[in-house]
């Protein structure tokens, strides 16, 4: 279901056309994500970091979450992962619409 980049292969409503890496890192840009972040994979994320698994369950149901309002909160000093975690939320969601 996951590839090493955090890709899901599982269709929703929001799949309409994956855009390629090209265009979902100028999307990102256009968005303010910083440059240092486009490159950002769970794969490239250690171990170490705990919003991993949250993450990747939240962008599982990306769809339900998305039509009931549920939101995702990540907490943590400075340091632990928050922004690249967020940036792999928001790439998924770039990525389908």
């Amino acid at each position: 279901m996951w590839d090493n980049d955090g890709n899901s292969s599982y269709s929703s409503p929001l799949k309409k056309q994956l855009l390629p890496d090209s265009a979902t890192e100028q999307a990102l840009l256009r968005s303010g994500v910083p440059k240092r972040y486009l490159k950002a994979r769970f794969s490239k994320i250690p171990e170490t970091v705990r919003y991993g698994d949250s993450v990747k369950s939240y962008i599982k149901s990306l769809p339900g979450h998305l039509s009931s309002g549920l939101g995702l909160i990540l907490t943590g000093p400075y340091g632990t992962g928050k922004t690249a975690a967020s940036v792999l939320v928001l790439r998924e969601l770039v990525r389908r619409i």
